[in-house]
Order: C-alpha cells, then structure tokens, then sequence
C-alpha cells in the first residue's frame, strides 16, 4: 500500500513490513512480531499517515489484537483484547479472524464468528458498540455456539457448526460515523478458502458515540467482495466477471444519505 510519501509491504512468512519511496527504492524494514507482540496477519494504510496492524488470534488471543502505528514503528495504541470471549477455546481460536478497518479517527473492529461490532479511537478508547443485525436478528456467536454444542466447534457430522450462517467478513469506515460491513454465508463450497467475492449482506452502520452506540441505516445483498475504502470515503468492492478469474471489476460505492441504500459506481 501506499502512506503518504511511501510504499509499504508486508510479509506475512517474515512478518517484517518494507518501506520504500516513491521511486520504489528501499529506506527500512520493521520487525513486527516478537516477544510480547501479536503475529500480524494484515497491515493496513490509515489516512494516509498510520498503519493498523491486525493480529492473529492464534498465539495472540490473551493479548490485544489490533495496533495502530506509524511509519516508524511507534505504537500509538494497542487495542481490541477478547480474551473473554476466547476463554482458551483452542479450536475457537483457530477458527476465528480478526475483521478490522481504520480511517477518519475512528476504528472499527469484530471477528469472524463474533455478533458485535466494536468503535474505538486512536488512543484505542471504546467509543460505540452495539450488536449485528441482519433481517432484524442477530448474527450468531461462535462462542455461545460451541457451549451449546457441548464445548465443541464440529457437529456430529464433522462439519463446523457455523457452516451455513451468517458471518462478518469485511469492513470498510466511510467517514468518522459511517462503516460499511460485508456479511456473508460461511461456507467454503469447493474452494480452499472462504471466496468473499460471492458477495452477501451488506450493511450501513451509523456510529452514534453520544449514546456509545450504533445502529443499522441501511441494508442490502450485493455481489462482490468488500476490499476498503478510498480516501473520499468510497467504498471499493471487487467480484469477478468470468468463471476463470481472470477478469475482475471494482466498483465504488457511496452513501446516498443516511436512511438510504448505498449506490454503485464501476
């Protein structure tokens, strides 16, 4: 990605993050796990100035999952610890992803199996919460799911017992009130991972930190798999025009007004 004056990278297999500049020339790596620190699944530009790093729970369920940095390594806030909801469930762990996005002040922060979103600032204060809705209920909770299954996170019949229901798999902030959420059905089909670009849900969240929490404005299912969000507060979404991957369109959304629908843009 690209913050500000500088192109970055990430290695997941090194987990080191490369800086060059804009003429592609090489300035500094940083080493971004260790002793005491998350294993870093993604980093992500924030306003063109910071990084979100977004963790692994696996190894890192005990500590917070989420930091905001710079370009330099210094860490502005470590934040989103739900050790409690882990509880030291080592196949909840596993199956579980941290879904995060970061712009305009504000975090926004949920997991792959959990059915709340959660608001921060950039000093990693909570500022909103409240639940995921989709048709008016609430998406499920992994965590609770596993107790009624008897402490288990396979069926009888070996299959996971979110196959089929609805989850949080992406996450874009608009604006500093405004989130776009992605919820689609869990199931990997024939594929070796869960292929977002099938679309689903697609949910308008408002942020309302004078009460701390948020609400839904706006609903509705889309093809396409929620990658981010521009500078101008777009959302982009990307899906797959031919049976061989080969050709792809990404389109922009935008809000209309609050109340409304969201609208596309190729």
């Amino acid at each position: 990605g690209i913050v500000s004056d500088s192109i970055v990278g990430y290695d997941f297999m090194t987990t080191r993050l490369s800086v060059f500049d804009r003429k592609g020339r090489f300035a500094r790596s940083l080493a971004l796990a260790g002793p005491g620190k998350i294993l870093p699944l993604t980093v992500r530009s924030v306003d063109d100035s910071l990084l979100l790093v977004v963790g692994v729970p696996a190894g890192s369920h005990r500590r917070s999952l989420l930091t905001l940095m710079d370009l330099r390594g210094a860490v502005r806030a470590h934040l989103f610890n739900r050790q409690h909801y882990f509880a030291d469930a080592a196949d909840l762990i596993q199956q579980t992803i941290v879904i995060a996005a970061a712009g305009h002040g504000i975090i926004a922060a949920g997991l792959l199996g959990s059915d709340s979103l959660w608001i921060f600032d950039y000093k990693g204060h909570e500022v909103a919460s409240g639940p995921i809705l989709v048709d008016g209920r609430h998406i499920p909770n992994a965590s609770a799911l596993r107790t009624a299954n008897g402490g288990k996170m396979k069926a009888g019949n070996g299959a996971s017992i979110l196959a089929g229901r609805p989850l949080l798999t992406s996450a874009a902030v608009l604006n500093s009130r405004t989130i776009l959420l992605q919820i689609m059905t869990y199931d990997y089909g024939r594929q070796p991972r869960l292929d977002r670009t099938v679309g689903g849900r697609y949910i308008l969240m408002q942020v309302e930190p004078e009460r701390r929490g948020i609400r839904i404005a706006a609903e509705q299912d889309r093809n396409g798999g929620l990658l981010g969000q521009t500078r101008e507060g777009e959302a982009l979404v990307l899906r797959y025009l031919d049976d061989q991957y080969r050709t792809v369109e990404i389109a922009r959304l935008t809000t209309l007004a609050p109340r409304d629908t969201v609208e596309g843009r190729q």
